[in-house]
């Protein structure tokens, strides 16, 4: 019997994640139907269902900073999610640190998930705290600026 890891509510009744030698998951549906899933990057699952296919891309804010640490006196992008309709990368801020003026070749949606952020478009200035979003179409010019530590999602979405 594979040694529990975590409980997960995936929706079906006694849902429980096991993991498996190998990088791989596996969860009990109910008390008789596994499902297969993959570890990515030691964070995301996927499920290939019916309908397609799923990923976990993060289960806490938590888990957030051990994937991408803060830099003194600087931010730092990485990219945690890429698929065929939508790309996700994180950015983690130091405090006082300005991503400029830029644009994003698709609509965005910015989402903050710690600290705060200054979130300029086209010279109208928008105070994101934690759970704030903000959508921006494609090719429309904005900037980012952290008073304080924080963490945003960017959500680059198919054009």
């Amino acid at each position: 019997m594979p040694q529990s890891a975590a409980a997960r509510n995936t929706g079906g009744k006694d849902s429980e994640a096991y993991w498996l030698p190998k990088g791989k998951w596996s969860m009990l549906v109910g008390n008789s139907r596994w499902i297969y899933l993959r570890q990515k990057a030691g964070i995301a699952l996927t499920e290939n269902t019916a309908g397609g296919q799923s990923e976990l891309i993060s289960s806490s804010a938590a888990g957030n900073a051990g994937r991408n640490p803060t830099k003194p006196g600087k931010y730092s992008a990485k990219r945690i999610f890429s698929g065929e309709k939508a790309q996700i990368t994180e950015i983690a801020f130091d405090a006082d640190v300005e991503l400029k003026e830029h644009v994003a070749r698709t609509p965005i949606i910015v989402s903050v998930i710690e600290g705060e952020v200054e979130f300029t478009v086209e010279g109208r200035k928008h105070l994101l705290a934690v759970g704030g979003s903000i959508f921006v179409e494609a090719n429309v010019l904005h900037a980012v600026y952290a008073k304080i530590p924080a963490r945003i999602t960017v959500t680059f979405l198919s054009a």
